[in-house]
């Protein structure tokens, strides 16, 4: 079954290098979608993908990597987006 989720990361998850650890646990599961930094210090993130690929992804983002701390990650299931299957990709502000 294929799912999308809306994540969103607060804590210590801009300057550390939570995008690239992002788009990297992404491409090691296969996923697609984007990441990108808020203008009020949080991590937004759009996944797509296969549900159990998808399930790991979310209880990594509740971690993040080690460079980094998340305190507080909400998460939403969103609509399948089949346009968004080419890569995952790290977005600028």
């Amino acid at each position: 079954m294929k799912v999308g989720y809306r994540i969103n990361c607060v804590g210590i998850v801009q300057g550390v290098g939570f995008r690239f650890f992002t788009k990297q646990e992404a491409d090691r599961l296969g996923l697609f979608g984007s990441v990108k930094n808020l203008g009020d210090g949080s991590v937004e993130i759009h996944v797509y993908g296969d549900n159990a690929p998808v399930l790991k992804f979310l209880k990594w983002c509740h971690k993040g990597p080690k460079t980094g701390n998340v305190s507080i990650m909400e998460y939403d299931e969103i609509e399948y987006d089949s346009n968004q299957m080419e890569e995952f990709r790290i977005e600028r502000r």
